[in-house]
């Protein structure tokens, strides 16, 4: 499963594209100064073995993202985006944004799943009806992810996805409450599939 992963800063898009399966980076970058002005991509392909830098102005994250297509669609087929970090798990304006227009690649996000979709408790999924393409939202919570003893590094991090039996008991009891006050967050908690 290829799966294509956007953190979006305020003023900056990095993106990893992996091969999960095989745990292996296919290509992966960085849009700086997105909103502010003088904006360039740093990009780096495994297939071509080439690092790109270019400057291209990007007044917002749904520009940026048109540009990282080019560089995308060049590598071949999404299975999944995964939005994180910051505004990509926090901020559903953003992701709206950045996933619009998007369609003809297969991608179509569901507009109320992505509104309710503001936890840090829970990786969700705003995968819209016709999407060929998984969207999810996972957070990043770097703090919580040294705190808990899963790790040595936040890269090592265990997430619910993983492993069926994983339990973070802060994240669970804290969604618990969640739940209570969110009508419909439980709709976009992302499912592990049967095996």
């Amino acid at each position: 499963m290829d799966i294509l992963t956007l953190n979006c800063g305020s003023s900056s898009l990095k993106y990893q594209l992996s091969r999960w399966d095989e745990k292996d980076v296919l290509a992966s970058g960085i849009v700086e100064r997105v909103t502010v002005g003088g904006s360039f991509i740093n990009h780096y392909s495994k297939k071509s073995g080439k690092k790109v830098k270019g400057e291209r102005g990007c007044p917002n994250h749904k520009v940026a993202i048109e540009y990282l297509g080019a560089y995308a669609a060049a590598i071949g087929k999404v299975d999944a985006i995964v939005c994180t970090a910051g505004v990509g798990e926090r901020g559903p304006i953003t992701r709206a944004k950045c996933l619009e227009g998007l369609e003809n690649m297969g991608i179509v996000m569901d507009a109320k799943k992505n509104e309710m979709s503001v936890t840090r408790n829970a990786e969700t999924e705003i995968t819209g009806k016709s999407s060929k393409v998984r969207i999810f939202v996972i957070s990043t919570d770097e703090e919580l992810v040294m705190t808990e003893g899963t790790c040595d590094t936040h890269t090592n991090f265990t997430y619910s996805f993983q492993h069926r039996d994983h339990v973070n008991k802060a994240r669970a009891e804290q969604l618990k409450a969640e739940l209570k006050e969110k009508k419909g967050l439980a709709d976009v908690i992302a499912r592990i599939p049967a095996r």
